[in-house]
């Protein structure tokens, strides 16, 4: 980017930076002062803080360093002030969704407080959530198939979940979503 602007006949007036919260770790600092030092060489005026999108009303919990560059100190910036909110993931699910989307069907087996599912299509897979904290929020279920920890979380609709994940695999973020029966 810092080439970019570098080479560039006319500089854009504004430039947004994002990136994963870890950026302004120790590990990663001394590269952020650069790239921060080069913007202010090239004449910006910076901006930046970390955000989490349930700050914003959003039921997603990964946190984001956000930078805004201005050209010039033509106008300044500031971050929209936080907002506090019940918001949850069930307040964005869609009601009429294709069986096609769902792992499992509504048949499972019970065992101290928890709901054991196995997928509909393969009997290997098994799903189960702990019903304790199914109605709290947050991580409520694990799914037995999956080894990559982060992926085998399954997240109930009553609080927030991470992003989904940019992944072209059936290995990604899992919803627990509520039947009838339940």
């Amino acid at each position: 980017m810092i080439r970019l602007l570098k080479e560039t006949k006319f500089k854009p007036q504004f430039v947004i930076f994002e990136n994963v919260a870890m950026i302004i770790s120790k590990k990663f600092k001394d590269t952020l002062d650069l790239f921060k030092e080069d913007l202010k060489e090239l004449g910006y005026t910076l901006y930046d803080d970390l955000l989490t999108a349930t700050d914003y009303e959003i039921p997603q919990t990964r946190t984001r360093y956000f930078l805004v560059a201005i050209l010039n100190n033509q106008k300044s910036f500031k971050f929209p002030e936080k907002i506090e909110s019940n918001v949850v993931l069930k307040n964005f699910l869609d009601y009429d969704v294709p069986d096609k989307y769902y792992l499992t069907n509504s048949g499972y087996l019970e065992k101290d407080n928890k709901r054991i599912f196995k997928h509909k299509n393969r009997d290997d897979i098994e799903y189960e959530i702990d019903m304790n904290k199914y109605f709290k929020g947050g991580i409520c279920g694990i799914d037995k198939h999956t080894k990559f920890a982060i992926s085998s979380r399954i997240f109930s609709i009553y609080g927030n979940a991470p992003t989904l994940m940019a992944c072209n695999t059936a290995d990604n973020s899992k919803i627990a979503i509520e039947s009838e029966e339940i």
